[in-house]
């Protein structure tokens, strides 16, 4: 699972590649989220093994790619990113 944060101030356009066979081959549209209200619908894309992201801020049209692992989580803002490597990844349920 790649857990992708958009932190900057504008919509970005993503594509993690599928070498590994797991996954969907598209273009996604990740809008900031300042409030931190992120869920697995609209911030998670389940891969196996070690990627590409492809990233495109809309409106300055910045790229950059970078590796993502199977676990990792992308953080993008206007100028920088960080990719944090994880281990574990759980998702715990509700009460």
């Amino acid at each position: 699972m790649v857990w992708v944060s958009n932190r900057s101030s504008q919509p970005i356009k993503l594509w993690i590649s599928v070498k590994n066979g797991v996954g969907s081959d598209h273009f996604y549209r990740v809008t900031p989220e300042v409030a931190l209200l992120e869920s697995s619908a609209n911030n998670y894309w389940a891969r196996k093994g070690v990627e590409t992201a492809h990233v495109t801020l809309e409106r300055s049209g910045l790229q950059f790619e970078t590796p993502v692992g199977a676990l990792d989580m992308l953080t993008v803002y206007d100028d920088t990113y960080i990719v944090e490597p994880t281990s574990k990844t759980e998702f715990v349920k509700q009460s």
